[in-house]
């Protein structure tokens, strides 16, 4: 069961674009000091808590443990980098921005993370 446990988190970012259905993806810096859904194997601001219409608030965690969503089937302890919907994957060639503290069998399905 995923769960979290927050250490820090940022509340007073823009969202960039609509992010309805988008809690629990990788987020990233955008112009303006706006926030947007990360893409493939970019650095990451961190985890959207929230899912905030377009010039609202979002509150992204920045450190501590989070629930984040995958991409696709992931073991408990492996690297993880942004797919290009901000989905969380087995790290490959991107920027590690977390560790899976459990397995998901399954894209779409919600883990527990490390981020980093």
């Amino acid at each position: 069961m995923a769960t979290s446990q927050t250490q820090f988190s940022l509340g007073d970012r823009l969202a960039a674009a609509n992010m309805t259905g988008k809690q629990f993806y990788a987020v990233k810096t955008a112009t303006g000091g706006k926030f947007a859904v990360a893409g493939s194997g970019e650095a990451t601001l961190g985890i959207l808590q929230d899912d905030p219409l377009i010039n609202k608030v979002g509150c992204i965690m920045v450190h501590g443990v989070s629930k984040a969503v995958i991409g696709a089937a992931v073991a408990e302890g492996a690297g993880l980098e942004s797919n290009a919907s901000g989905k969380l994957i087995t790290k490959t060639t991107g920027v590690e921005v977390a560790i899976a503290l459990e397995a998901g069998s399954a894209a779409d399905t919600i883990i527990s993370v490390l981020l980093k």
